[in-house]
């Protein structure tokens, strides 16, 4: 599952930022954040659909910080 995001991480959804994308394994959701320029991902949390858009809404929320 996470070698798929780590070979291409720009194959899963873009949301609010470029840089944050959401991929969706099986019943859950793994939100993560890519740093092209340190050739890093940053896997922030993974939810269910239940919890989806809270999930996402707190992301944004913290996301300058």
């Amino acid at each position: 599952m996470f070698l798929k995001i780590k070979e291409n991480p720009y194959s899963s959804d873009q949301l609010r930022y470029k840089n944050l994308r959401e991929k969706r394994i099986r019943e859950k959701r793994v939100y993560f954040l890519v740093y092209d320029d340190l050739r890093a991902v940053l896997i922030v949390t993974i939810s269910g659909k239940k919890d989806q858009q809270t999930t996402i809404n707190h992301i944004i929320d913290y996301f300058d910080e």
